[in-house]
């Protein structure tokens, strides 16, 4: 039930100041699709939409202080000039349960009101999760915090080899501690084995994922090699 807000705000507030555009990962009605071909447009206009409803809400108070002390006020047009070459933007990812998630957002309501929501929904084999070895997804598209920080990279920034290196140490991070949980989670197992059929069941398609899983790393080392 803790709020952000405070925090945030000056967080925001400087990303805007150097003319990033703050992003929220959390999927909603009014989220972007990143596998849109137009969504890098999409955010664009709406970011400058909101930065030209800011220019004019600060040129209202500002003519309303000049007409109270008898000046008159300076005429602007209200445009904004945005360099787009090398976009910068400040992605923010609410950590932990879905649950946790949903109520972070709802008491930091400055996330909705400052950042444009952004979403992705592949589907692909390519982008399963591969933490879904050591917990359920509650979707097929969900991924962990950390695969969605790197897919969401990769779909903002396509092109930047930069980013194609940090995506790649950031999955072999995480297959490197999923690999040591299914090591622990196995030993645990051979001591207390699942005793009801259902929990067995769960057990074994668990099972069936982790075993593609340390297939997958295995082919990775290989291709290293």
């Amino acid at each position: 039930g803790r709020s952000f807000d405070r925090q945030l705000d000056s967080i925001l507030q400087a990303a805007m100041d150097e003319s990033r555009i703050p992003l929220l990962l959390f999927p909603g009605s009014d989220a972007i699709t990143l596998e849109d071909s137009d969504a890098i447009e999409k955010i664009e206009l709406l970011h400058q939409d909101t930065l030209r409803n800011g220019n004019a809400n600060a040129n209202a108070n500002a003519n309303a202080k000049e007409l109270e002390e008898g000046i008159s006020p300076a005429s602007k047009d209200g445009n904004i000039n945005v360099d787009d070459d090398g976009r910068k933007y400040l992605l923010v990812i609410v950590d932990g349960t879905w649950t946790q998630a949903k109520r972070m957002v709802r008491y930091s309501p400055i996330l909705m009101d400052k950042c444009q929501q952004v979403q992705f929904t592949s589907t692909d084999a390519s982008t399963r999760s591969i933490y879904d070895s050591i917990r359920k997804q509650p979707d097929s598209h969900c991924l962990s915090s950390l695969e969605s920080c790197a897919l969401t990279l990769k779909l903002l920034e396509p092109e930047n080899g930069d980013v194609k290196e940090a995506t790649s140490y950031l999955h072999s991070a995480l297959k490197a501690l999923v690999c040591i949980q299914i090591v622990q989670e196995r030993k645990h197992l051979e001591k207390n084995p699942p005793q009801s059929i259902l929990h067995q069941e769960k057990m074994e398609n668990k099972k069936k994922r982790q075993l593609e899983l340390e297939s997958e790393v295995k082919q990775t080392l290989v291709k290293r090699q």
